[in-house]
């Protein structure tokens, strides 16, 4: 061996020696590799943890790397202010001073006396950016004695076209035309104008009342003179009405919006209420719909404490839909629409309020370009009607519902239901 070759045989450690360093150079590492390994792998390893599917396939997680990015946090979010040109409705007390609500950031807009109970009822906004809430609130704390509610918008049961034929009186034992009704009593109704020189009205019949501010263009006369006209439209004409002898007093509380949409608000509607209580009307027919609303409420309540009994459409927002007012308040009575053949509107709104059932699809009326009309709308005239005769016959107004539960021809499922009530509406006696 040359001395270089020893050298080299000295300075190289034996083979054993070597495998063993490699080992221990393993175990010194194996931490530091697994807590990489975890930190790269940790996010497919939490998404398949729970992937215990029970089948056959490899459900062991999957070496796939993901990027989980980091979502900022939302900024919570303000609250919805209220537009200034927003308004409430606000009942007080009568002479109630409105100095401490102006002094609050209030300004009143309009103030109606009301008759009954009386009250003042005030339309006014806030000036200040602020929650409809929160309005409301510093409101009813400046007035404890105040009922406050922002001024909601009611529409009519509009009036959908359908391409069928029409109604007949006969569906509910009505004579067509009705020559000798004896209800010649004067029966009110909240609506859209009523064009009251139309041929489907005898002179003198109607009287129209309208309560819409200056500034608001005036509603399209097509739903309020076709729900008068089924009410009292003369026997010989060409449309004629349930009761041709009755003489109608059609308060006008809409207004054209600009959508083109007829619309009445709170502050008006309850106006309207309150000067059929004043005139000293026992029977009334509201072919409308919107919103619950304490005010409302109130106003509704007065009216029938009053001996006034109040026929209000169901609404046509559909089978699913939440009820609409004032159709749903206790103690009035709520109509929904059926066609010939006793199967209620598609769209008519549903619930325990129910009361009765009444033509409502398919039908000709005055001021609707002959084209056939469908909607709850409809369907009020015939249980107005019904009850005018009802109250000709002496029956008082809280035994109006009984009378005409006993008269209905029940639909489907027996007693009353949330699709028709007690069932089609039928006459009960006084015509021929």
């Amino acid at each position: 061996m040359t001395d270089t070759a020893a050298s080299n045989a000295r300075s190289t450690p034996p083979a054993w020696l070597r495998r063993l360093a490699f080992v221990m150079a393993l175990a010194l590492a194996a931490p530091l590799a697994s807590g990489i390994a975890a930190g790269i792998f940790s996010t497919a390893a939490l998404a398949d943890d729970d992937d215990d599917d029970d089948d056959d396939d490899d459900d062991r997680p999957q070496r796939r790397i993901r990027i989980e990015r980091v979502q900022p946090r939302p900024a919570p979010q303000a609250r919805r202010p209220v537009a200034r040109g927003a308004e409430i409705v606000a009942l007080v007390p009568q002479g109630t001073a409105i100095a401490a609500l102006e002094a609050e950031g209030f300004q009143i807009l309009a103030r109606s006396t009301l008759a009954s109970p009386p009250r003042d009822m005030l339309r006014l906004r806030t000036t200040r950016r602020e929650s409809a809430q929160a309005a409301l609130r510093r409101l009813q704390a400046i007035v404890p004695a105040a009922t406050a509610d922002l001024n909601r918008i009611y529409r009519p049961s509009r009036l959908d076209c359908s391409v069928a034929g029409c109604a007949s009186f006969a569906m509910v034992g009505w004579p067509s035309p009705p020559r000798a009704c004896a209800a010649e009593m004067t029966i009110g109704m909240i609506d859209t104008a009523v064009h009251a020189s139309h041929s489907a009205f005898r002179a003198g019949g109607v009287e129209t009342v309208t309560l819409r501010r200056e500034d608001r263009r005036p509603s399209s006369e097509r739903h309020g003179t076709a729900i008068a006209a089924l009410l009292v439209g003369q026997s010989d004409g060409a449309f004629p009405g349930l009761l041709p002898r009755a003489r109608l007093i059609a308060v006008d509380v809409f207004h054209r919006g600009a959508d083109g949409r007829d619309a009445t608000d709170l502050f008006d509607l309850v106006r309207g209420l309150d000067l059929l209580t004043g005139r000293g009307i026992r029977l009334a027919n509201l072919s409308l719909a919107g919103p619950e609303s304490p005010i409302l409420r109130e106003a509704v309540e007065a009216a029938i404490a009053k001996g006034m009994i109040l026929v209000a459409a169901a609404g046509n927002e559909g089978p699913r839909a939440r009820p609409v007012y004032p159709a749903a308040y206790r103690d009035v009575i709520a109509v929904t629409a059926v066609d010939g053949d006793g199967r209620v509107f598609r769209r008519a709104n549903r619930g325990d309020h129910i009361a009765f059932a009444a033509p409502g699809v398919n039908m000709i009326l005055a001021g609707a370009e002959a084209r056939p009309q469908s909607g709850t709308s409809l369907a009020v005239p015939f249980v107005t009607a019904a009850a005018a005769l009802a109250l000709a016959d002496g029956a008082e107004p809280g035994a109006i519902v009984d009378r005409l539960r006993r008269n209905a021809s029940d639909l489907g499922t027996p007693g009353r239901d949330p699709d028709t009530g007690w069932g089609l509406v039928r006459m009960p006696g006084g015509c021929d």
